[in-house]
């Protein structure tokens, strides 16, 4: 004879699973963005050294979109083991550090740069910080 789980049981499971889900799209995440910020700078940086111009504000700039992918990408492949374990610093970690990478994505999205994968970067990352709230949400008293 099985015994009928208790509610606490139950929510216990399901938060079990989510922060799982929740840590794996952490690693996917955090892969997609240090590959774009590395890319990004892969192909920025060679043009600038051979245009042998001096550090201006526009040098900032582009080479302040490479952190821009590069930080929340590393954040999240650092945080995912502890995001798994259900620790709210974590998801408190990941969630503004992809928040801010998001922001940045849609002022780009606004602003039209042709020939870029935006989109689908905005995409993966709106889709992941609607799984880290939703996980956020669910989590028991933990620190």
């Amino acid at each position: 004879m099985t015994a009928l789980s208790t509610p606490t049981e139950s929510s216990e499971r399901t938060t079990s699973w989510v922060s799982t889900l929740t840590a794996s799209a952490s690693l996917v995440v955090g892969v997609f963005l240090v590959m774009g910020g590395y890319g990004h700078l892969n192909a920025v940086i060679p043009i600038w050294l051979a245009q042998d111009q001096s550090f201006g504000i526009s040098s900032l700039v582009l080479l302040a979109t490479g952190g821009v992918l590069l930080l929340p990408g590393v954040i999240n492949l650092v945080t995912c083991w502890w995001i798994w374990r259900r620790r709210k610093w974590a998801f408190v970690l990941s969630l503004a550090a992809t928040s801010a990478s998001f922001l940045y994505l849609a002022y780009l999205l606004i602003t039209g740069v042709p020939g870029h994968p935006i989109v689908f970067f905005a995409v993966l990352i709106g889709a992941y910080l609607a799984l880290l709230v939703y996980a956020w949400s669910n989590l028991p008293g933990k620190t």
